[in-house]
């Protein structure tokens, strides 16, 4: 290690500990890999923060979208994985999910009971799929143009989706989603979009 003369032991070191602070936060801004858009899908990444009365949670994501399987991956901001969830479905509807945890280990189930249980995180992960793309998952619905962007009410939830990375020939792709429920607050920021052909599966 280069340390300038006449420094001290003890300034090399203070120049380790921050040279080390510098390399976590450019891991943290990298975020997580974009994973390929599948055919007939897309893929996305970002960051996502969560908050929920007094309890608050950050995360770097990757998701992966096909016809009839999605897959999510949640990282902290040192790039570790959190948890991974396949999200499958059948009808246009959320069928079962199974998530992968930070130990490897595996389990099945609803998608947000089984992402809550595994993070502390409450995420509306049935609807996201559309509601990432600025538009309302199948079922009842009210969704409609405003100044910032697209709002989406459903399922108790209220969607707002804006900065859509293409608007010609069709918009799509927003950068940022918020949603609201209660005392629940979503902010989700996609830095990367990737389609194949339809940009909604």
């Amino acid at each position: 290690m280069f340390c300038w003369k006449p420094a001290s032991a003890w300034g090399c070191e203070v120049i380790k500990y921050f040279l080390l602070l510098i390399a976590l936060a450019l891991a943290g801004c990298a975020g997580m890999k974009l994973p390929p858009a599948p055919q007939d899908g897309f893929s996305a990444n970002g960051r996502v923060s969560i908050r929920s009365g007094n309890d608050a949670h950050y995360a770097n994501f990757g998701w992966q979208a096909e016809p009839q399987t999605d897959r999510l991956s949640l990282g902290n901001p040192l790039g570790q994985t959190l948890a991974q969830l396949e999200i499958h479905y059948l009808g246009g509807q959320p069928s079962y999910a199974i998530l992968s945890d930070a130990d490897g280990k595996t389990r099945k189930g609803t998608p947000e009971a089984l992402l809550f249980d595994a993070t502390g995180m409450r995420l509306p992960v049935a609807g996201l799929r559309w509601w990432l793309q600025g538009v309302p998952a199948p079922g009842a619905a009210e969704s409609h143009a405003v100044a910032e962007g697209q709002l989406i009410e459903q399922d108790g939830w209220r969607i707002l989706a804006s900065d859509f990375s293409e608007t010609q020939p069709t918009r799509r792709g927003p950068r940022k989603i918020e949603l609201t429920r209660g005392d629940v607050s979503v902010r989700i920021v996609i830095s990367e979009w990737q389609w194949q052909t339809s940009p909604q599966p």
